[in-house]
């Protein structure tokens, strides 16, 4: 072989050496590469954990507290305005609410003036009241409209005294009763129970929740004690029977020259005996009565006989109905509430005494806190109906 071959064969070995290291040197450079990147990078690098996306905070909508509903009569009065709580001192015929003469349902007219004028109460008399079915529809559905909107009854009264005076039991609503005062000959005052409890039961089942009886007038004849006995046992069968009685009209027959203490064990007894007994109303009369009064003011009209005589001397801490003012002066609303009345019966004009209440008020001659009293009286008796 000669001396250039061999020249080449070294320098070719030579190379696939320097080949060699050259793969090893490679290999070796790849693992330390995929050593570093599965050991989470440099010498001095720390493993970087990714960043986390903060989670939205949920909006919590707050639920906002109901207002309790009102449920005692003063909760009431201090939530209704000043123009709601003086409709409730008006009880009107509902002839005049709605407008129609002989109304007999409770129509589209009755359920407008229900809402605009929710007054205190409304009396019926035999042109409201034809049939046992169409009282109790116009009863109940006028009651549950109230009700629904007022968060209390309305006072739906009716002048059944027995007797001739028996407008519902003449329409079918249930049989008829002697009057009251009869049962006065020979002390038959289980009778006049019985008979103010069956005229109570089928008012109440027709609807009504107040009768404006028994009355109170000593009969011609009769004396006080027993005609007193024979009104505490009307009364109380009504109320047991399911409607409030109202007893009438303060302070009895007036017998000219009679002193106070002759009408206080004779036409006052009634009365007296009744409030001993628990009566809740009492109507005045629009008469006068010296004796008591000091002048010739109506009893109605005179602070001298509600608040001074009724209220205080006799205790009676119920409601008091003024009688009917059909044929009063608007100012007699004002008189009526200055004297201590609570409710006012069929005034002769319902926009004018709204009005006079109203300019007193403005004025100072009544004060809310006067209104607030009768108001108060008025809704302790409703919300035990």
């Amino acid at each position: 072989m000669d001396l250039i071959t061999r020249r080449e064969m070294r320098r070719k070995q030579r190379r696939q050496k320097r080949m060699r290291i050259l793969l090893v040197i490679a290999l070796i450079a790849a693992l330390i590469f995929v050593m570093c990147i599965a050991f989470g990078g440099g010498k001095d690098e720390p493993a970087v954990a990714p960043t986390p996306t903060p989670e939205a905070t949920p909006v919590v909508e707050e639920t906002p507290t109901p207002t309790p509903e009102p449920q005692t009569p003063e909760e009431f009065v201090a939530a209704m305005s000043l123009e709601k709580r003086l409709m409730q001192l008006f009880v009107l015929d509902i002839d005049v609410l709605t407008g129609v003469e002989n109304t007999t349902l409770h129509g589209n007219t009755s359920k407008k003036m229900i809402t605009e004028l929710p007054v205190g109460g409304l009396v019926y008399d035999g042109g409201n009241v034809e049939s046992r079915a169409q009282v109790s529809s116009m009863l109940s559905n006028l009651q549950a409209q109230y009700k629904a909107e007022n968060g209390f009854p309305a006072l739906l009264g009716i002048s059944e005294e027995g007797g001739a005076v028996s407008p519902a039991a003449t329409a079918g609503l249930g049989a008829a009763v002697p009057e009251f005062a009869s049962f006065a000959e020979g002390e038959n005052f289980e009778g006049a129970y019985n008979a103010g409890e069956a005229v109570g039961k089928y008012l109440a089942s027709a609807g009504f929740n107040m009768n404006l009886a028994p009355n109170c007038a000593i009969p011609e004849g009769m004396d006080a004690e027993t005609t007193s006995s024979i009104v505490i046992s009307a009364g109380d069968g009504m109320l047991n029977g399911g409607v409030k009685p109202v007893y009438k009209a303060f302070p009895g027959n007036v017998v000219s020259g009679s002193t106070k203490e002759q009408m206080e064990i004779n036409e006052i007894l009634p009365f007296s005996c009744a409030i001993n007994s628990g009566a809740e109303m009492m109507m005045v009369a629009i008469s006068p009565a010296p004796v008591i009064t000091g002048d010739s003011t109506a009893c109605a009209f005179s602070k001298a006989a509600v608040t001074d005589y009724l209220r205080a001397y006799l205790s009676f801490d119920g409601v008091v109905m003024t009688a009917p003012l059909a044929t009063s002066p608007a100012d007699a609303a004002v008189k009526a509430i200055e004297a201590g009345c609570d409710l006012l019966l069929m005034p002769a004009n319902y926009s004018e005494s709204m009005a006079a209440i109203r300019a007193a008020i403005e004025s100072g001659r009544l004060t809310e806190d006067r209104i607030n009293e009768s108001v108060a009286r008025i809704l302790r008796l409703k919300l035990r109906m």
